[in-house]
């Protein structure tokens, strides 16, 4: 006979099915859902199970904690479909602002993400298909290392300003085609930009001295044995990048999950800008990262001085102009990069990019020159440091050089020697570059190859 229970006795166990593979209690049949997500939760649940977990969990009813306190709270703010923003493609309620920011961050370490779009760069260019292609040739202990040392942190604040420059651009774009105040998520967007790559800087340059050492093997001796120049150049340019990578990717989930939350579709929208830029930087952020990776490869070989000269420079870009007088257009014959590591593919990227952009030494020769009815040629040269400086004096090859860049600084198809003053060469040398800085090769009307370039001395001065 089976028992009779009343209403206010126990009741029978309920027996529910145990969870399937791979499914928890608290999401099994009949189970409710976990309690209400804070902020810190959400952040947790990203950083253990990604963003799309985030996402299902904010979309569950009473997903996000409330504050209950809030006025104007009424029962028919049920009805009222909830606010949604959307970033990097993917929508998220109101309260979903830190698992937004988290999917940011991401891209500059995701496995297709920036850091890994500058290592493809990087060894790309250090690989079989890129320098490795031909003899790297010998680069003692001593001059890579000091090499390093200083390019690695010249580089890191060159790419820096170049990676800002190129999110600025897209941040900007993005701004003006926003339903709130383009001038508010404009300013959002910049100030998150420039805090994190100045960040990111600093911390790469932290990461240079530690970098460069760990790439070289002890030898039982004491002293260091080298792989590859290539090899090792790669190693420590890796290192760098994951330190930089690292700082810009926290400096970015700090700063944007800051940015003011009044009005709320002004931080929504500066954070869509802020992907954006990211996500479609990613393959000219590849290209500068090549470029940069180039230059310092090429400047480690740059041993010699300015006054004294090798037969043949190693590292040095080297442009031959076309015989012309001082106040036509510049236009070349011939540009030049020599040395290990300098091929047809690798020598091939620089005939786009303009000289003010290249972060080697230039060198800028004219050797028939004309002034006058053009009797007599006119040859010097001029150096351009990776800072765009002049470096040194300019060098005269013949007797006219001098008188050529004089009066290019004065403008004039012929001039009188009293005119020939060292103010005026320099002068002159001076606006050479900068009618070539925002030039390329392809500007100029030629194509770089890969050879060396002999360098000359001058005696004479002028006066």
């Amino acid at each position: 006979m089976s028992k009779v229970y009343d209403r206010g006795g126990p009741r029978p166990a309920v027996l529910r099915p145990a969870p399937r593979p791979g499914e928890s209690r608290s999401s099994a049949p009949g189970r409710r859902q976990g309690a209400p997500l804070t902020p810190t939760g959400v952040l947790e649940l990203q950083r253990t199970e990604g963003n799309r977990a985030v996402v299902r969990r904010l979309a569950e009813p009473n997903s996000v904690q409330r504050d209950k306190s809030a006025p104007g709270t009424t029962t028919a703010d049920a009805a009222v479909p909830p606010v949604q923003y959307e970033v990097g493609g993917v929508k998220y309620p109101e309260d979903g602002f830190s698992a937004a920011v988290g999917q940011i961050g991401d891209l500059w370490t995701a496995s297709n993400g920036i850091l890994a779009k500058q290592k493809e760069a990087v060894a790309e260019f250090c690989g079989t298909g890129g320098a490795a292609a031909t003899d790297e040739g010998s680069l003692t202990d001593a001059l890579l290392t000091a090499a390093l040392m200083s390019l690695l942190t010249v580089a890191t604040d060159g790419l820096g300003t170049a990676v800002a420059g190129t999110l600025m651009k897209v941040v900007t774009v993005a701004a003006k085609h926003v339903a709130v105040d383009p001038e508010v998520v404009l300013k959002m967007g910049e100030k998150v930009v420039e805090k994190v790559v100045d960040v990111g800087k600093d911390k790469a340059k932290e990461a240079v001295t530690g970098a460069v050492t760990a790439s070289h093997t002890k030898t039982p001796t004491g002293g260091t044995k080298l792989a590859t120049p290539l090899a090792t150049y790669q190693s420590a340019l890796d290192a760098v990048l994951d330190a930089d990578a690292s700082a810009m990717k926290q400096k970015t989930l700090n700063e944007v999950l800051q940015l003011p939350s009044t009005p709320p579709a002004a931080r929504w929208a500066a954070a869509a800008a802020i992907y954006a830029a990211l996500e479609s930087s990613l393959a000219e952020i590849k290209r500068r990262q090549w470029d940069a990776t180039s230059d310092g490869w090429f400047s480690t070989q740059t041993a010699t001085g300015i006054d004294t000269f090798k037969d043949v420079d190693s590292g040095i870009v080297s442009i031959m102009l076309s015989g012309s007088y001082p106040a036509t257009r510049m236009s070349a014959d011939g540009a030049y990069l020599g040395g290990p590591g300098a091929n047809e593919t690798t020598v091939e990227t620089y005939n786009e990019r303009k000289l003010g952009e290249v972060g080697i030494l230039k060198r800028i020769i004219m050797d028939s020159g004309s002034l006058g009815h053009g009797i007599l040629d006119c040859a010097w040269e001029v150096d351009v440091g990776t800072d765009g400086e002049i470096i040194g004096f300019p060098r005269n090859h013949n007797r006219y050089g001098y008188d050529w860049l004089a009066a290019k600084n004065l403008g004039l198809r012929n001039i009188d020697s009293s005119d020939v003053t060292a103010d005026n060469v320099m002068g002159g040398a001076r606006k050479i570059w900068e009618e070539l800085r925002g030039e390329s090769a392809l500007d100029l009307g030629t194509k770089f190859k890969v050879t060396g370039v002999t360098s000359g001395t001058g005696s004479y001065v002028p006066h």
